[in-house]
């Protein structure tokens, strides 16, 4: 994290999501969502089906999120 980025790191934000922190969801979609929309879209080429993607993306994260571990980015 640097200076002035008040963003919680990574691990944190899969320890609250694993532990179904209210809100924690939430934070982990404002973070990633946009970035990775903006991947998706490029990828594809199709924004709705870009935005099919995401919301698979980010669903299996949600499932899975007890499978990360601390070993890499999500980016």
């Amino acid at each position: 994290m640097t200076d002035g980025d008040e963003s919680p790191p990574e691990a944190e934000l899969a320890r609250r999501l694993g532990c179904g922190e209210p809100g924690a969801f939430d934070d982990f979609f404002d973070r990633f969502a946009g970035p990775l929309l903006s991947y998706l879209d490029g990828m594809v080429r199709d924004r709705s089906a870009a935005e099919d993607l995401l919301q698979e993306t980010l669903l299996r994260v949600h499932q899975r999120i007890d499978r990360y571990r601390e070993q890499g980015a999500f980016r």
